[in-house]
C-alpha cells in the first residue's frame, strides 16, 4: 500500500517526462490499445490504421491520415484537396480529431459563405498527414513515396521542431550528419497485448516494474527527452564540422523542404510554409541545451523564410504573441489544446484562401 501511494504521488504524475511516459504506457496496457505505428519499407514508419470515432485522438484511416472518412487516391474535380505535412504539431497530439487545425480549416472552408473561394468548389478536403516524431526527411520521404499520389492542390508544411534537436549535437560532441543517422532512430511501437496479465497493470507497482524492465529506454534516456532522438556515435559518412548544420549547402531541413517544394511545384501543386514556434523554456531539454535548441528553432525559421523567397512560395508565420498560456497543454512548449488549434486555423486561413483564389485569376 505504501509503495502504491508513493508511486501515485511521486512517479505516476504528468509533471515530468518520466511520469508522462509511465502514464501513457500503463494506460495503453490497461486499454489493450493497438500499436500506434506500423513499420513500412522506405517510409520507415506510418500511423497505424485504427477504428475511428468522433472523440478519438488517434483516429486514423487506411492511408494513415488522421481522418474519419476513407480517402481515395483519385479526387473529384469539384474537390479542392489540401495536404498537411508535419510532426506532432500537425497531428494534434492529444486533441480530438475535430479540434485539430486541419479539420477546423476544413470546416471553415466548407461553411464560410462570405468568401468568393467557396464558390469555386463543391468540397474542400483537408488531409492531416501529421506524423509524431517526424523530421523534414520523414516529410520528404512520405510525400515522395506516398502522398504525392493523392494529387493535392495545396500542401501545407508545418515543421521544424524535431529538426531542431540536431543542433544539440554540438553539446553532445556528436558529428552532425545531414541524414540524421547519428540522432534519429526508427521508432517501433511495442505491442501492448499482455493477454490475461494485462489486468495486473491495475497495480501501479507492477506497472512500474514491468515498464522499467521492458521499456526502460523510454524512461532513462538522457536529454533530449524524445524517444525519436537519441545521439549515437555511429560510423560517419559526412566529414564536415558541426558548423555545417548552419550552412544552406548541408542543412537537412533547408534541403529537404526545398526539394519537397521543388517536386510539388513541378506537379503544379501549391505550397504554404508554416514554421513551427517555441513557446517557452522546457526543462526537459536541460538548461545546458536550452540556448542551442532555441538557436536551432531560430535557424530553422530563417531557412523557411529563405526558401519562401528563393522559390516564391508563401510563408505564414504563427506569431507567439497570438498564443496565450491557456492555449497550451500543461507543461508544454509547443503542443496546443483546442483553443491553440483554433488560433492556428485562424492565422492560416487567410493564406489558404488567397492561394485558392489565385489559382483562378485570369
Amino acid at each position: 500500500m505504501i509503495v502504491e501511494v508513493y508511486l501515485d504521488k511521486f512517479v505516476f504524475t504528468q509533471n515530468n517526462y518520466q511520469g508522462k511516459v509511465l502514464c501513457s504506457l500503463r494506460q495503453k496496457m490497461l486499454e489493450k490499445q493497438l500499436p500506434d505505428y506500423v513499420e513500412q519499407p522506405f517510409l520507415g514508419y506510418s500511423n497505424s490504421p485504427t477504428p475511428v470515432n468522433n472523440d478519438s485522438t488517434f483516429a486514423v484511416n487506411s492511408l494513415g491520415l488522421k481522418r474519419l472518412e476513407k480517402t481515395t487516391l483519385k479526387k473529384a474535380d469539384s474537390t479542392y484537396r489540401i495536404l498537411f505535412l508535419g510532426g506532432p504539431s500537425t497531428w494534434g497530439m492529444v486533441n480530438n480529431l475535430k479540434d485539430t487545425y486541419p479539420m477546423i480549416l476544413e470546416k471553415l472552408l466548407n461553411e464560410k459563405r462570405d468568401s468568393p473561394v467557396n464558390h469555386q468548389y463543391k468540397k474542400y478536403e483537408c488531409l492531416n498527414a501529421g506524423l509524431r516524431g517526424a523530421a523534414s526527411a520523414d516529410l520528404l520521404v512520405q510525400y515522395l513515396f506516398k502522398f504525392q499520389y493523392l494529387e493535392p492542390d495545396l500542401i501545407v508544411i508545418h515543421a521544424g521542431f524535431n529538426d531542431a534537436f540536431t543542433y544539440l549535437c554540438q553539446a553532445y560532441q556528436v558529428q552532425y550528419q545531414p541524414d540524421y543517422h547519428t540522432v534519429k532512430r526508427i521508432y517501433q511501437e511495442p505491442n501492448y497485448d499482455f493477454g490475461m496479465f494485462r489486468h495486473l497493470f491495475v497495480s501501479k507497482a507492477i506497472s512500474y516494474m514491468a515498464i522499467k524492465i521492458f521499456y526502460h529506454d523510454f524512461i532513462t534516456s538522457a536529454p533530449p527527452y524524445n524517444p525519436f532522438f537519441q545521439f549515437r556515435n555511429y560510423n560517419l559518412w559526412f566529414e564536415a564540422g558541426n558548423d555545417s548544420i548552419f550552412s544552406t549547402h548541408y542543412n537537412a531541413l533547408y534541403n529537404n523542404v526545398r526539394n519537397l517544394v521543388a517536386v510539388a511545384s513541378s506537379k503544379n501543386q501549391k505550397v504554404l510554409l508554416v514554421p513551427e514556434f517555441y513557446y517557452k523554456y522546457d526543462p526537459l531539454f536541460g538548461k545546458e541545451n536550452q540556448q542551442m535548441f532555441e538557436q536551432g528553432i531560430a535557424m530553422n525559421d530563417s531557412f523557411f523564410r529563405k526558401i519562401s523567397v528563393e522559390m516564391k512560395v508563401p510563408l505564414c508565420t504563427l506569431p507567439i504573441q497570438n498564443f496565450s498560456a491557456e492555449m497550451f497543454l500543461p507543461n508544454e512548449d509547443r503542443y496546443v489544446n483546442e483553443k491553440g488549434e483554433a488560433m492556428k486555423a485562424k492565422l492560416i486561413l487567410p493564406y489558404v484562401e488567397k492561394i485558392i483564389a489565385s489559382t483562378y485569376l485570369p
